[in-house]
């Protein structure tokens, strides 16, 4: 909350003070009744007083920067608060700002509803035509197409010549790595360390600048590219902890010969991939059997690249042996999703 929101907040409540501290003599109360505030509830609480879903508060209004609403909202989702990024997108569209469209075009594409999240995207473009937020959304399923030289609408191949600054650096660096083009990616690895982390490209960025770095296997170069490699994995972790990255962190640090680094990387990916098993599991979250398919190989590859340091005095045998442990009961549980299906 912001100050204007605390003021409202407390406006009427009791004063606290040394002979009388509520928070002393009542929490404690609560606490055994089982009566505490949890998250949700304590949103519900707070909902009222929240200065990001005010369109007149202090942070709408008087931010020294201007927000990036879609950023905002994948954070909030992110940590399990889809409600507040549900409100916020609704209070946008009530103040009519573009950026709603951008949010619920992402939301949709996210839920696999493709054609109403490209009318949402590209109505957030008619509203802002340098929206380059909403034109990488809107480019973003057809990239594929559009390399593999196939029919493509031409709404998106206008969009794509429309597409500006660092994103289409992006663009074009990705397009020179799938064809294996590395010094061309390497020529624009200033451009793509300008790339912010609330742009929608910023993980594809980070992956094509560590990416190149990983395959310079010229010996004067590691393992010093390598652990480069690894700085710009983990500060794209810190905003996005998705298996893709932490495959990509197991590389470098393996390329760099930091075996534990490797093995306590392989224990953290294998730890993500069992928190979206029980979503999958709950059928919460829907993959199909290619994604199956690719996790399960993901385990493989693991195992076998661990397999190299089996032996090293670095890495303690105890966490060889619980990563095996944990591998396999992943591998089992993916094995009976896909049965299942």
């Amino acid at each position: 909350m912001d100050q204007a929101n605390v003021e409202a907040f407390a406006r009427g409540g009791s004063v606290i003070t040394d002979n009388r501290n509520y928070m002393a003599t009542m929490s404690a109360r609560v606490m055994d009744t089982g009566e505490s505030l949890d998250k949700n509830s304590l949103e519900k609480v707070l909902n009222g007083y929240d200065p990001l879903l005010q369109a007149d508060s202090s942070l709408r209004r008087g931010f020294p920067a201007s927000l990036n609403f879609p950023y905002i909202s994948r954070r909030l989702e992110r940590k399990t608060m889809k409600k507040r990024a549900v409100d916020l997108a609704n209070s946008l569209i009530e103040a009519g700002n573009p950026q709603s469209l951008v949010m619920i075009g992402l939301g949709q594409k996210r839920q696999g509803e493709q054609q109403e999240s490209e009318k949402n995207l590209l109505l957030a473009l008619q509203a802002d035509p340098e929206n380059q937020q909403a034109r990488y959304a809107l480019l973003q399923p057809w990239l594929p197409s559009i390399l593999d030289g196939e029919d493509v609408p031409s709404y998106i191949l206008e969009a794509l010549q429309d597409l500006a600054g660092n994103a289409a650096d992006t663009y074009r660096a990705w397009v020179a790595a799938i064809r294996g083009e590395w010094t061309e990616v390497l020529q624009l690895d200033a451009e793509l360390a300008s790339v912010l982390p609330s742009d929608l490209w910023y993980e594809t960025s980070v992956k094509l600048r560590a990416d190149w770095r990983i395959k310079l296997t010229n010996p004067e170069y590691q393992p010093r590219m390598a652990n480069e490699a690894t700085q710009l994995i983990d500060s794209a972790i810190a905003y996005y902890p998705n298996q893709d990255l932490h495959v990509m962190r197991l590389q470098s640090t393996h390329l760099a010969g930091d075996y534990l680094a490797s093995v306590e990387t392989a224990r953290r990916l294998i730890y993500i991939m069992g928190l979206e098993l029980a979503a999958i599991e709950k059928g919460s979250y829907p993959v199909d059997q290619s994604e199956i398919r690719l996790r399960l190989q993901r385990v493989q590859q693991t195992l076998a690249l661990l397999a190299n340091v089996e032996g090293d005095p670095r890495v303690p045998v105890y966490k060889l042996r619980s990563l095996r442990d944990s591998a396999a009961q992943v591998t089992r549980r993916l094995q009976a999703v896909a049965n299942k299906d």
